[in-house]
Formats: structure tokens, C-alpha cells, sequence
């Protein structure tokens, strides 16, 4: 019984530990930042837009890990396409580092 007991102690602890989410700077969730990317590449907010949903598609939206890395690839790469299209004004590494850059998606938590 106590083998039971101190087994099922170490299973739960290590699933609440594996549950806690990442640190990060970045807030959000992965999926939401590959969708903002998505809309702005397309120049949209509507979600099921052909070439968002294309884009999405291509970025694995559905089965991109939400790590702490992935965040910051997507930051990453919307700043550096509202950069070259002229929408922010700064370079791409003033915008990565804007805290209060947060797209619609990733601030309302989706669509």
C-alpha cells in the first residue's frame, strides 16, 4: 500500500510540475501569434480568409508547440513584416522588444 501511495505522490507532483506554464516574456500562446502573423501577412482579420488560413496551415498553427521559442519566432517574424511594409516605426529589433506590441489575437486569447 505504501508503494501505491508514494507512486501515485511522485506521479502527481511530476504532472503539476510538467503543468506549469513556461516563463516567458513573451505572452500568449504559440497559436495565437502564428494567427496574427497569418492576418497581418494577408492584411485581414478575418481568421478563415483563403490566404490566412493558407499561411496558417503552412505554419503548422495546430501543431506548433507552444514554447517559450516558438513565441518569439512569431514576434519575430510579424515585426519583421510590419517593419518592411512600413506599419511600425522603428527597426525590427525596437519592435520585438515593445512589451505593449501584442497583437488582437494574442491579447484577447484567439479570434
Amino acid at each position: 500500500m505504501k508503494k501505491v501511495l508514494s507512486l501515485t505522490a511522485v506521479l502527481v507532483l511530476f504532472s503539476v510540475a510538467n503543468a506549469q506554464t513556461e516563463d516567458c516574456e513573451i505572452p500568449g500562446k504559440t497559436i495565437h501569434w502564428i494567427a496574427g502573423y497569418c492576418m497581418h501577412q494577408a492584411e485581414t482579420d478575418d481568421f478563415l480568409d483563403e490566404q490566412v488560413q493558407s499561411c496558417f496551415e503552412k505554419n503548422q498553427g495546430y501543431k506548433t508547440k507552444d514554447t517559450c521559442e516558438n513565441k518569439k519566432k512569431y514576434k519575430m517574424k510579424l515585426c519583421q513584416h510590419l517593419v518592411g511594409m512600413g506599419y511600425f516605426d522603428g527597426d525590427t529589433e525596437t519592435c520585438f522588444n515593445d512589451k505593449e506590441f501584442i497583437p488582437s489575437t494574442v491579447r484577447h486569447g484567439g479570434i
